[in-house]
């Protein structure tokens, strides 16, 4: 658990989702306000993408796993660089701030983070 620019708590999650339809995306770490993920394409600042993923069930817990539903705000994109014998599927890296998620799934990812 790792601590953001924004203050938020921040949980290393990897899922593999998609969005816009056809957008293969990996996330890489999330807190209850955003998502870093890795994606096939890039995607322009300021776009507005519906999110639907799963998280994992918790060792020890009954509960889960759990679908997030939400809607996020792309807030950063950008390429990175392959290691130079590979390019990579997932060249770019993308941060999403959550602009409208339920308090419900919003308190069940500030439980994920903080577990």
């Amino acid at each position: 658990m790792k601590y953001s620019r924004r203050g938020s708590e921040r949980s290393s999650l990897d899922v593999s989702f998609e969005f816009q339809g056809q957008v293969l995306s990996l996330s890489q770490n999330i807190s209850q306000s955003g998502m870093l993920c890795r994606t096939s394409r890039q995607i322009e600042e300021l776009t507005i993408l519906d999110i639907r993923f799963q998280l994992p069930r918790l060792d020890g817990h009954t509960a889960g796993p759990f679908w997030i539903e939400c809607s996020g705000v792309v807030v950063r994109c950008e390429k990175t660089e392959a290691d130079g014998l590979h390019s990579s599927p997932l060249p770019y890296e993308v941060a999403i701030y959550f602009d409208d998620i339920s308090d419900t799934d919003r308190d069940i990812l500030a439980g994920y983070v903080t577990s």
